[in-house]
């Protein structure tokens, strides 16, 4: 079942929110900072001047090809969740724009802060993120891999090349899809479940217990991510 909208916010739960939305702008602002100064360093200035001298077409056609690359990943992001969570898409674009952003900075602040804002803002469980970040990570690879594969076979990029990269997104995107629908069925499922328990009781008897309790659904919405086509090509 689709995931309801849950109660209003406790007045701790915005003031947190709030804190996280103030500390992602504070941390926005010193990492333009930081880019601008890396930027204008003395070794970098003849590359800016070289920039400047650029036909103002190639410039826009960058500017909007970079926008669109955003664009395109925030949308991935939300297409994944969709059938777990109904998100907003303005609200998932904007955490993927200063994540990105983030990127560029140390300490992996892009990843902290999309589970931050997504599981303060948005509410979306922890591990339920994690479900969620790893079948994006299975998507990926049905994007990028066959063209990977592709390039290592031909070393070029003609129409066998494009035929091999298509045929394989859609080849392993098909594949990634069964897989998880045969997760999703009755049997499948109890199968993985086994499956992890078996590797979890190595961790003990609590662990075990934890992973029945919280584990176990979050896997299911990983799977059920996957298991829905409309939204599994929409991600792709």
């Amino acid at each position: 079942m689709m995931a309801s909208p849950g109660p209003a916010r406790s007045p701790r739960r915005r003031t947190l929110t709030l804190a996280l939305q103030l500390a992602g702008f504070i941390a926005g602002l010193g990492l333009l900072w930081w880019c601008g100064a890396q930027a204008l360093r003395p070794e970098n200035r003849e590359q800016l001047s070289k920039i400047a001298e650029a036909d103002w077409r190639l410039a826009a056609a960058l500017l909007g090809l970079s926008a669109m690359s955003i664009g395109l990943n925030g949308m991935a992001f939300w297409a994944a969740i969709r059938p777990v969570h109904r998100l907003r898409l303005l609200d998932v674009e904007s955490v993927n724009v200063i994540a990105l952003v983030l990127s560029l900075a140390p300490f992996k602040l892009s990843a902290i802060f999309r589970v931050l804002m997504h599981r303060a803002r948005d509410h979306v469980p922890l591990l339920t993120i994690g479900a969620w970040f790893a079948a994006l990570v299975l998507i990926m690879g049905v994007v990028f891999g066959p063209p990977v594969l592709a390039t290592v076979w031909r070393g070029e990029v003609d129409r066998t090349w494009w035929i091999v990269t298509i045929a394989g997104v859609g080849l392993f995107g098909g594949a990634l899809w069964s897989a998880a629908r045969m997760a999703a069925h009755p049997t499948g499922r109890t199968i993985v479940q086994r499956l992890m328990l078996m590797v979890l009781s190595l961790g003990g008897s609590r662990l075990r217990a934890a992973a029945e309790r919280s584990l176990l659904p979050r896997v299911d919405d990983g799977v059920r991510m996957l298991a829905d086509p409309r939204w599994l090509a929409a991600g792709v």
